[in-house]
């Protein structure tokens, strides 16, 4: 079973839609309780008073009691549940209280087919070839597809919420579990691209849960302190910096969240001598490769890794390997994105995760009387100071929880609406060698610490 796809759950909600002595975290400070809307920092006209825009719910459509939830069934419902039973707590907003039901809209798979799913295998056309070969264009939607963004703008309940889960494959994207649903994530970006209303869809998102292997993990190389590396210095050391400059920007078969760490795996774990229950899926070898056509790389049983993952990626700006970068393109006014950084649970697992995530995120937060953690989180009337304390004490626990939970294996987050909380990379708390608190994503001019573990 390749670790390929998802479950699309975008939530229209029309209501804003512990740490142990053992780690590390930045400092999340809890002063007196907060009101939602209450302004902390003495400006003249608050959260409750500002106009709400960008598809940003207004303080009378919270109060009408209802949250959509548009949702594909890739997997099991068990952490949707979990966000509908969340969001459907109490909230004070603009002290007014509210208590919202959560109404689920199943996302079209086949016709329109705003996401471009395919039956058979990710639909790459040309766009992923061998050298010498050319490459294509990405394959696109049809403005009949799009149409269901268009209904979505036209209602005027744009998603405030968006969750994934099921298989996921770097460079590639999402697939379910029976592999008779893929989507192929640089489709999705051309769709964001060509079709405005699809754009304003996705802005409108404001928090995501993406489950599945790797859906923020980083491939790219940093500097011996963590510092980030443009793909022109990625570039220059695997040209010029002979075979020990290129493996430092490759990685090796030991080196976690490497290129040739991720390449390696897939070959070990779905190669010609795969483990029970898994099945040859990848290769190495061009030779080896099966595809079934009609194209030439369509329908794939055996996909060759050095096609679709090709080791120039990592250093001719596409950052096909930074998926923290590629989702913060996808949902760029998202507060707060959670995914996992290495090999994610199964959906039951992933649900006990993030249930235990809430769980200990309440108690950090007490002394701040928190009743509706995703709904303070996406309401536009929340504080802007309480909507980042909250914000911060789900990611610490995010990391120290899929840490403890699934085998060690911590997991980050990235905050593309607020810059400052993700400067310095995905995690904001230490919990092994694997959670650097200092490795960004992306350039943001950022110094190393003095002292960084």
């Amino acid at each position: 079973m390749k670790p390929r796809f998802l479950n699309f759950t975008f939530m229209t909600v029309l209501v804003l839609g512990q740490s142990s002595g053992l780690f590390e975290a930045r400092a999340v400070e809890t002063p007196a309780a907060h009101v939602l809307g209450e302004n902390n920092a003495g400006e003249n006209k608050t959260n409750c008073e500002s106009d709400a825009s960008s598809g940003i719910e207004s303080t009378a459509q919270f109060a009408n009691n209802t949250a959509k939830v548009l949702w594909a069934q890739f997997t099991a419902p068990i952490t949707i549940n979990i966000i509908k039973k969340e969001l459907e707590k109490p909230l004070k907003v603009c002290n007014q209280e509210i208590k919202p039901k959560a109404v689920v809209v199943d996302v079209p798979l086949e016709k329109p087919n705003p996401l471009h799913v395919t039956p058979k295998d990710f639909d790459v056309g040309m766009h992923l070839v061998l050298p010498p070969e050319i490459p294509g264009p990405v394959p696109t939607v049809t403005p009949g597809d799009t149409v269901f963004f268009d209904e979505r703008v036209s209602e005027g309940n744009l998603p405030l919420i968006f969750v994934t889960g099921g298989h996921h494959v770097i460079s590639e994207g999402y697939h379910n579990h029976k592999e008779t649903a893929f989507m192929y994530e640089p489709t999705l970006l051309d769709t964001l691209d060509q079709y405005p209303n699809a754009r304003k869809v996705f802005d409108g998102v404001r928090f995501a849960i993406l489950s599945g292997c790797n859906t923020l993990t980083n491939l790219e190389p940093h500097g011996p302190k963590g510092e980030y590396l443009s793909p022109e210095q990625i570039r220059e050391a695997l040209e010029k910096g002979g075979k020990k400059g290129r493996q430092k920007m490759l990685g090796t078969s030991g080196k976690t969240n490497s290129l040739e760490f991720y390449k390696s795996r897939l070959a070990r774990e779905y190669g010609p001598n795969a483990p029970a229950p898994n099945r040859w899926e990848y290769t190495r070898n061009a030779a080896d490769e099966k595809c079934l056509g009609p194209g030439k790389y369509d329908d794939c049983d055996i996909t060759n890794l050095e096609r679709i993952m090709p080791d120039k990626g990592i250093a001719d700006g596409s950052h096909m390997y930074n998926v923290p970068a590629r989702y913060k393109k996808i949902f760029p006014n998202a507060y707060l994105i959670l995914g996992f950084s290495s090999a994610a649970p199964s959906e039951k697992e992933r649900s006990i995760i993030f249930q235990k995530v809430l769980d200990e995120t309440y108690k950090d937060l007490k002394p701040l009387r928190v009743t509706n953690i995703i709904g303070t989180i996406v309401a536009p009337q929340t504080d802007e100071t309480l909507r980042k304390k909250v914000i911060e004490a789900l990611r610490k626990n995010w990391t120290i929880q899929t840490y403890k939970m699934n085998r060690k294996r911590p997991s980050g987050s990235i905050t593309p609406a607020y810059p400052d909380l993700d400067a310095n990379g995905v995690f904001n708390v230490y919990v092994s060698k694997d959670t650097p608190l200092y490795a960004p994503y992306e350039d943001r001019g950022s110094k190393p610490p003095m002292a960084q573990k």
